[in-house]
């Protein structure tokens, strides 16, 4: 058979040519192989490197959060300066917190929304921590207070300030406790709690008391430099008043009444707290009376804050009225000088009775005897009343001419002190006897900071009148004694 265009068919022979495809193929698949182990390999390299630096720049982290904890926990008991306030646990917590939110900023797959939320809750816990080191700021400057001012006579507006300037001072079992956040509480061992006002005390703007204003303070300086020029005078007129002296001395009262009052008047608009203290510490005016015709100290303060013209017009007539009275008192005691009825002043003498017992002995008389006894002991006292010193009971005793042996009254109704005893509160108590027939008569307790108290004191134990004068003395040792 032929065929036009033919073509040669080749004979398939079965199994031919087999061999030479299989090696034709493996060549690629085993390079491809290589190549895939190879960037495996390089894969994992890179997989080892990355989480090696990972590894590095979370420990360098963690360093670093350390160090920084370190260094304020240091500056935190630094600014604590001594304070034993539990506030370190927060603050680790506050220091972990932000940890946190420092790793969760720097992963690499964070999302916008949380590297935003990280930035605040670091912020968040930056200010947390400000606020806590604030907190003992706050605390460690009205201790401070407290320490400086012990001694002096405070006035508290509640109780919370009274426990703070207590624990300042370290009386008594306070101590500061933990709330939430940056809650803080004053609390003893009898149970007594207060929340602090940690806002406020942050500031700066809590004060636990205020000082009670020593009005009278430059008025008496003065009188006391004029006292100094009368007695360093020389020749006939030394240590003696001039008519001239004399003259000026109203017009010097009246003139020192003024910014006493002015003085006042300036508390008055600021400081409602102090003003309350100077009406009844400074101007003793009482707390309570039952004679409905005398101011107590709520009744001026009314007035005072009222807001109506004639109630205010009339609370200032009646502190400016004892102002001026308490400036003729400082003449008294610092220049011997008493204002009399016309309104002008003259040499304080205490009035003496020449006359006899009527026995015909020239004898003096026992009101005489009683007037002279009564001078010479205040001015004994007078002389000795700036070693007073408040808490110093045995000085007080002994400026006073008292002991544990101190007798009260005369005669065969005096009664002697066999003990004495100093309270808790700074009062001093007297257990005394019978004089006559030894029996036990009772107690007598005295408070050295209260002018009354200090009157009956000079009457029933140094035997004095119950005088203008021995009042006024009882008031300068009862003001020694506070300040």
């Amino acid at each position: 058979m032929s065929y036009r265009n033919y073509k040669i068919i080749p004979t398939v022979i079965p199994g031919a040519g087999i061999g030479d495809a299989i090696m034709g193929l493996a060549a690629p698949i085993q390079n491809a192989m290589q190549d895939r182990a190879k960037a495996v390999e390089e894969e994992n390299a890179r997989i080892a490197e990355q989480q090696l630096k990972d590894e590095t720049a979370e420990l360098a982290l963690i360093q670093e959060q350390n160090d920084r904890s370190d260094a304020e926990n240091a500056a935190m008991e630094e600014k604590a300066n001594g304070l034993k306030l539990n506030m370190g646990g927060e603050y680790r917590r506050s220091m972990d917190g932000q940890f946190f939110w420092e790793k969760a900023y720097n992963e690499p797959e964070a999302t916008f929304e949380v590297k935003k939320e990280a930035l605040q809750q670091i912020s968040t816990q930056k200010r947390f921590r400000a606020d806590l080191l604030s907190n003992i700021g706050g605390l460690g400057a009205l201790k401070e207070q407290s320490v400086e001012a012990a001694g002096q006579d405070k006035n508290y507006k509640d109780d919370t300030a009274k426990a703070l300037d207590q624990w300042g001072q370290g009386l008594g079992t306070w101590s500061i406790t933990n709330g939430e956040g940056l809650e803080q509480y004053i609390e003893n061992e009898q149970g007594e709690t207060h929340l602090l006002p940690m806002d406020k005390i942050r500031s700066g703007d809590y004060d636990s008391f205020v000082i009670t204003p020593k009005i009278m303070e430059a008025s008496s300086d003065k009188f006391a430099t004029k006292n100094k020029e009368i007695k360093a005078r020389v020749g006939d007129n030394s240590g003696s008043y001039t008519p001239e002296d004399l003259g000026q001395m109203s017009v010097m009262a009246d003139t020192e009444a003024r910014p006493v009052m002015a003085n006042i008047e300036s508390y008055a608009t600021t400081d409602k707290l102090s003003t309350e203290a100077i009406l009844t510490k400074r101007l003793g005016f009482p707390t309570e009376t039952k004679d409905k015709g005398t101011s107590t100290v709520d009744t001026i303060m009314d007035g005072l804050y009222s807001g109506d013209v004639n109630k205010v017009r009339e609370a200032k007539s009646l502190i400016q009225q004892n102002v001026a009275n308490r400036v003729d008192k400082e003449m008294l005691t610092i220049l011997g000088l008493e204002r009399g009825k016309d309104g002008n002043f003259t040499e304080y003498k205490a009035p003496v009775d020449p006359s006899t017992d009527g026995d015909g002995t020239g004898a003096e008389s026992a009101q005489a005897e009683k007037l002279r006894f009564e001078r010479e002991n205040i001015k004994g006292m007078r002389t000795n009343i700036t070693k007073i010193v408040k808490g110093d009971v045995k000085t007080v005793m002994n400026v006073l001419g008292a002991s544990n042996n101190a007798v009260f009254g005369k005669g065969t109704a005096a009664k002697v002190a066999d003990k004495m005893d100093v309270l808790p509160d700074g009062k001093v108590k007297f257990t005394f006897t019978d004089r006559k027939d030894r029996k036990a008569s009772g107690t007598k307790t005295f408070d050295f900071t209260n002018s009354r108290s200090v009157t009956d004191f000079l009457v029933l134990v140094n035997g004095l009148g119950r005088n203008q004068y021995t009042k006024a003395l009882a008031e300068e040792i009862a003001n020694k004694y506070k300040n």
